[in-house]
Formats: C-alpha cells, structure tokens, sequence
C-alpha cells in the first residue's frame, strides 16, 4: 500500500469543476495507518486527497431527478433495514449509485459533501489503494466502477453525485462495498452534517433508468459529525443486498480510509502556513 500525502488527498483550489486524480504508488501495505489527532465533538479531523495526474473535467452524467415517481411511489429502505436489489431486478447487471443532499441554510459557504466508497474483500479491507474510489480516484475495476464526478456545493435538484457500476466486471474476492459521505476539509471549515438535509442515496438500474430502492434519512440521524456510512452493498454468491446503516464518526474521509487499510501519511510540520497532519 503506498503512504497518502496530505497534497494526496487534497482537492486542487482550480475551478469549481475540475479536481485531478489519485497516484496510488507501486505498493502498500495492509492495515494499520497513523494515529489521528484529537478532534473536537462537534468538529472532526481534516481530510484531503490524492493527486498527481492530469487536470480531468467534471463529468457531467448525473442521473435527472425522477419527474414521474411520487414519495408514495417509491420503495424506500429505513435505517436498518435491508433490500435485495438483485431480487427487486431479475438479472441485474449495472446499476447507478446516486446521492443528494441540500444546504439547511442558504447564508455561509456551502457545505462541500462527497461521495466515495470502499471496495472490501473477505477481512473487510481494500486490497489495493484503488479500491478506495473517491473524488480524486474515479476509476476501478477496469472500469467497471466510475464516480461521475465531484459537486462542490450540492446546488440544484437531483443527485449530487453518482457512482456507476458494472456488477459482473467486479472482482469476486470483492464481498462488500461501503458507501459513504464526507464532509471536505472539516477541520478548516467547521462544517458538519447538521448543516445541511434531505440527505438520500438511491440505486438506479441503468438498463431501463428507473430507480429501484432509496434511503431517505431521517434528520434525526445526522445531526452531527463530518463522516457518514451511510450503507452497504453485500454480495451473496450473484445476489447484491444493501443494508441502510447511518452510521456517523468524526475524523472526516482519511478516517474512515485508514480503518478500512489506506495508509494516510502524517507530513511533518513545516511552519508555513498551510494543513497540519491528517
């Protein structure tokens, strides 16, 4: 496993629409990762991301808001809850992953939420640096799995971001896929779940494009915290069943890639002033 450099999990400060992507290095090693410095209860550790490569444009593939399905018509999953996707859609082969929130408040600056997952084997840990797929990492599994791009503010009506994936071109060793939100930069911004609402994620069968399952959270939920599991995709044998999970942590996406095997390198301090340690 190669060491993540805060500049690696950095978003580039360029335009709104354009990050540049993961360098993941020759080799890593499982597990373990640097200790995270204390945070406060309310406000959570700083989190960047990756880079090296080439500027790449926003892609601009954001599944539309459904103009023809009511809140009755949907088939909604609560909070520990789970749903067969495999079931509800004999033969499934590609789905999109689409999520969305939107700002409590419109005074302040937005609150930048990302969407990102880990692709787990057996011991529930990445394999490889790019089974973390994230803003800065868009493309796994050959291409089987892409993340559509990073929204800046949440702005406008529909998903935010989405992740595209082709079942049958994931790695069988691959049981388990948590997907999860993230407040960008926590530590600097202050900026926390509580912060915005309407959060929702939602499974879209991209063979016909209509929507199959959707968590709608409940505010109650979120209240609080910059990292969110938000839920789970579970592989049993061609079956994929999500489980709604909601789970919150402080410490923002470098902890939860840390638990999950990405070894995030702690920089030294070098009296400039830019980000401390992650």
């Amino acid at each position: 496993m190669s060491d993540m450099d805060n500049d690696d999990l950095k978003k580039f400060e360029v335009e709104e629409d354009r990050v540049k992507p993961i360098d993941v290095g020759e080799s890593r090693i499982k597990g373990g990762g640097n200790p995270l410095p204390p945070i406060p209860d309310a406000i959570p550790s700083d989190i960047s991301p990756i880079s090296m490569s080439p500027e790449k444009e926003r892609s601009s593939f954001l599944q539309p808001p459904p103009d023809d399905i009511s809140e009755d018509e949907m088939d909604l999953v609560h909070k520990g809850e789970y749903a067969d996707l495999t079931e509800k859609v004999p033969g499934l082969k590609k789905i999109m992953i689409g999520a969305g929130w939107d700002q409590r408040s419109l005074e302040g600056d937005p609150v930048d939420v990302d969407l990102s997952i880990f692709l787990l084997d057996r011991n529930e840990m990445t394999r490889i640096d790019e089974d973390f797929v994230f803003f800065n990492n868009e493309i796994a599994c050959d291409g089987a799995i892409q993340h559509r791009g990073d929204s800046r503010s949440g702005a406008g009506d529909g998903d935010d971001e989405s992740i595209l994936l082709d079942l049958n071109g994931i790695s069988f060793d691959v049981l388990k896929i948590v997907l999860v939100l993230s407040i960008y930069d926590p530590e600097i911004t202050g900026q926390h779940f509580g912060m915005i609402k309407n959060i929702y994620i939602r499974f879209i069968n991209k063979e016909d494009n209509k929507e199959i399952v959707r968590y709608k959270m409940n505010p109650d939920d979120y209240k609080g915290g910059n990292g969110m599991i938000i839920g789970m995709l579970i592989r049993e044998g061609v079956r994929w069943i999500f489980e709604a999970t909601a789970e919150l942590s402080n410490g923002g996406l470098a902890k939860l890639a840390t638990e999950y095997g990405i070894i995030v390198k702690e920089l030294q301090s070098t009296g400039d002033d830019q980000l401390g340690d992650i």
